[in-house]
């Protein structure tokens, strides 16, 4: 299953008008999810229909709010977490966030700044934070290299939610920090 099937799927049970990605790249994503209407932001993409500006920068000017949110800019824990906070006080009650390339193969994979190909950079720790401390979300294991799930919540999300543990703690239990479901 390709990451645009899962969404495409959420948008369908969920009946969902409504679609951000943060992170478009060159679109290949974007351009598979199938939403009546449908936003694409980051700065460096070469995708032409998306806008051409940060996350923050976004959030900052937009008054849209959104059905299904895909973050997928850039991968350290710091602005993933500013991404959740920022997506969450846009997301429409019963919508959903979905995070990408938070269950890294590799230690290497995960460092910051980067030192090798592909990187998914410290997503994980964003993801494994915000499950610690609100007690909800989960990850999908088996779509590229993890789908972090964020169901719509009433609670106050704040930043500081990143975990700290070190990599091989997490790759010991991954299952349990993620909150992996097959």
């Amino acid at each position: 299953m390709k990451r645009y099937d899962y969404i495409n799927k959420r948008i369908k049970e969920g009946n969902y008008k409504s679609y951000l990605e943060i992170g478009v790249d060159r679109g290949n994503n974007f351009v598979g999810v199938i939403c009546e209407n449908k936003i694409g932001v980051d700065p460096n993409c070469t995708y032409p229909h998306a806008l051409k500006m940060t996350s923050d920068d976004f959030f900052k000017s937009n008054d849209k709010s959104f059905d299904i949110i895909f973050i997928d800019g850039l991968h350290t824990a710091e602005q993933v977490e500013k991404d959740i906070v920022n997506s969450m006080a846009r997301l429409n009650k019963g919508g959903v966030i979905i995070l990408h390339d938070i269950n890294p193969p590799t230690e290497e994979s995960q460092q910051v700044p980067k030192v090798s190909s592909p990187w998914k950079g410290s997503v994980w720790r964003a993801m494994v934070g915000f499950i610690d401390k609100y007690k909800t979300g989960y990850t999908l294991s088996k779509v590229d290299t993890g789908l972090g799930v964020i169901e719509h919540t009433d609670i106050d999300i704040e930043l500081g939610f990143s975990t700290d543990i070190d990599y091989s703690t997490f790759d010991k239990d991954r299952r349990k920090y993620l909150n992996i479901i097959d």
